[in-house]
């Protein structure tokens, strides 16, 4: 495979790189490890005998044929005026080298006859992407933030930002740090360059796992802080934390909106039923055999029909060896159908729903499977078959001892607290509607479940009555309730005030008249004398 025209390199790493790359398919060349690859780019790892060592040669696609037209005609026209992502990261390789960043050293450009892009890079053997190094002990994970965020303090005080920062683009070793992927990158125009670079990243420490206590230390070491702050400075930091919330409430929106077409590990239904999606490792047969043991039970009755009346039937059937909960709604009011048009049938809700839960990091029972079966466009039945909890138990059912045994107040509050900062409405968070997996918090009855931009004081004081209200005097003492309300407001303070949103909490939790009465509660007793 001849290139075109080359930029940098010896005429000896020219010719080991075109040679390496005629057959560059690990399968049929030993010699050649494929690091990663997409659809548009790919990087490998090639030998090479003029250095002594191995290269990275990240080759970039041309536009493919069966892209949109229009994404297609772009790409040329970029290629043709120099600004392909292939040319603009090989400028950004040679200006952030020139400026001292840390970055895998740039050894030559390439440029084929159909379009395609070689960029050749020293490769760094104990490199690993940061996001492997994020496993370590408590002590070790504080220094590497503080090191992460004096990396990116580097590149900014060179005056660059690189726009696309996540812990995939930071590579590590046990001394050294580097940027990849810099096609993004750009002179720094604007400090709000500079704060959604550091959010970006801070976000994707948070998704990998990272406590806010570890990004903290990140963020005032990407911002140059020092011990003490002025107000300035203490607003930067807020940004940075605005910013990072914001990107998240995106990223998670995208991805929920993702999963209800093929990929990221679930695939298209189709079945006599109707339509719907699937787990990809679940067969559409299976889900097929899963429906027809529903209404099987729902005929014949007995304790594997957990639920049956106008509105839904809820049954246990299990399947080639998996058990699950199918649930049946079948909607006869024209006014729900033609909203289920917009908002979607509660099958797909309850799909979309447990599974953008999961991906916030909020249990879930995972949905396997959805159905739904549409007259002229309008959903009128749906089926949707979740994980099976039945053998974990269920927060309403919990004795005082047990409540006490599992940290039952510990755990509400690490929920409610993920919940809320998730911007999450779940419609009816009752103690029924919990589990405790392995001692977890597991939510199920999802079709409810709203993803919100922003959730407002009204929204979480509807929530926390529901639960407060469903769980029994007994279980969860009013010093209990007392304490996880302070704590939990420690964290997320309402903005009508504390105190007159705790009135409204016991308020609307009397007014349920469910299992809580109110015994030992101060405001309760108030409320009952007024």
């Amino acid at each position: 495979m001849k290139a075109l025209r080359w930029t940098g390199g010896t005429p000896e790493l020219r010719a080991e790189i075109e040679q390496a790359m005629e057959t560059p398919d690990p399968a049929q060349n030993p010699e050649v490890e494929l690091l990663a690859g997409s659809k548009h780019r790919r990087s490998l790892r090639v030998p090479s005998a003029s250095l002594g060592q191995s290269v990275v040669v990240k080759e970039f696609l041309p536009p493919s044929r069966h892209s949109r037209k229009s994404r297609r005609w772009i790409e040329i026209l970029r290629i043709l005026c120099g600004r392909s992502s292939a040319a603009l990261e090989w400028t950004n390789y040679e200006d952030l080298t020139n400026a001292g960043v840390p970055i895998p050293e740039p050894l030559a450009f390439a440029r084929l006859r159909d379009g395609t892009a070689w960029i050749v890079t020293r490769f760094l053997p104990d490199a690993v992407p940061l996001e492997e190094r994020l496993q370590g002990y408590p002590f070790e994970k504080r220094r590497r933030m503080r090191e992460v965020g004096e990396l990116v303090h580097h590149l900014h005080s060179a005056g660059y930002s690189h726009r696309d920062l996540h812990v995939g683009n930071v590579l590590v070793s046990e001394k050294e740090m580097w940027f990849v992927d810099l096609q993004r990158a750009q002179p720094m125009r604007h400090t709000s360059d500079r704060i959604l670079d550091i959010a970006s990243l801070d976000f994707s420490l948070h998704h990998a796992g990272v406590t806010v206590a570890a990004r903290l230390r990140f963020r005032i070491a990407a911002l140059g802080l020092g011990t003490f702050r002025v107000a300035a400075e203490r607003e930067l930091l807020r940004e940075v934390g605005r910013t990072s919330h914001r990107r998240a409430v995106e990223f998670y929106h995208d991805r929920t909106r993702r999963l209800l077409r093929d990929g990221e590990g679930v695939a298209k239904l189709r079945i006599e039923e109707g339509r719907g999606m699937r787990l990809a490792d679940i067969r559409d047969g299976e889900v097929a055999a899963m429906l027809e043991a529903h209404r099987e039970v729902v005929a014949a009755g007995g304790e594997a029909r957990l639920k049956c009346d106008h509105r839904s039937n809820v049954t246990r059937v299990e399947v080639a060896g998996r058990r699950a909960i199918v649930k049946e709604v079948v909607k006869t009011s024209t006014r729900k159908r033609l909203a289920d048009v917009f908002r979607g049938s509660p099958a797909q809700r309850a799909w979309l729903a447990g599974h953008g839960l999961r991906l916030r990091g909020i249990g879930a029972a995972t949905p396997y499977a959805f159905v739904e079966r549409r007259e002229h466009g309008v959903p009128v039945e749906s089926w949707v078959v979740l994980e099976d909890l039945g053998n974990a138990p269920c927060a309403a059912d919990l004795s005082p001892e047990q409540a006490r045994e599992v940290g039952f107040p510990r755990r509400l509050l690490s929920l409610l607290r993920t919940l809320h900062r998730a911007e999450v409405v779940h419609g009816d968070l009752q103690a029924l509607h919990i589990h405790l997996v392995d001692g977890e918090p597991t939510l199920i009855d999802l079709e409810s479940v709203r993803f919100l931009e922003c959730l407002y004081d009204r929204h979480r004081i509807k929530m926390l009555a529901e639960l407060n209200g469903s769980i029994a005097d007994e279980v969860l003492p009013a010093d209990a309730r007392c304490d996880l309300f302070d704590r939990y407001v420690l964290a997320l303070p309402f903005d009508r005030g504390n105190a007159r949103a705790l009135r409204e909490i016991v308020r609307a939790s009397l007014a349920r008249r469910q299992r809580w009465r109110g015994e030992g509660c101060e405001i309760s007793r108030l409320l009952d004398e007024s």
